[in-house]
């Protein structure tokens, strides 16, 4: 098992950080919440065994910074340190449908549908979002 060390990443509005241990009471509350459905995050590149594909996940444990902009601040600095030091060539995102938010937030970061990527996991109605380096799609 390999080690990686997360590094700190700081926008103009605030400080991205590898979790902690005093982090733990605050994710379990969002895992008895609604919002669990859409945990695929907190936020960055991951790559579950069973998905076909890395994914760009996203989720704000509190709502009431919902509409603020943080999401969408938070993944695009996420999303540049992933193309400058990940080496991904791509990556999606497998958003319901019916969740807009998270959609304005895969269209700002300059995301698009992708029709021939399908998720197979669930029933549920999820649209398969495909983003691409600046200047590699």
């Amino acid at each position: 098992m390999s080690t990686v060390a997360i590094p700190a990443l700081e926008t103009d509005r605030l400080i991205l950080r590898a979790p902690q241990m005093s982090d733990g009471d605050i994710f379990a509350d969002v895992l008895k919440s609604a919002r669990s459905r859409c945990v695929g995050g907190p936020g960055g590149a991951w790559f579950p065994p069973t998905w076909p594909e890395p994914d760009f996940g996203w989720l704000l444990y509190d709502g009431a910074h919902d509409g603020q902009g943080y999401g969408t601040k938070v993944m695009a600095a996420l999303r540049d340190f992933t193309w400058d030091h990940v080496g991904l060539s791509t990556c999606g995102a497998y958003i319901a449908n019916d969740n807009l938010a998270s959609a304005a937030v895969a269209t700002r970061l300059g995301g698009s549908i992708d029709e021939d990527a399908r998720w197979s996991e669930t029933d549920d109605p999820i649209d398969a979002w495909r983003f691409y380096p600046k200047g590699k799609a």
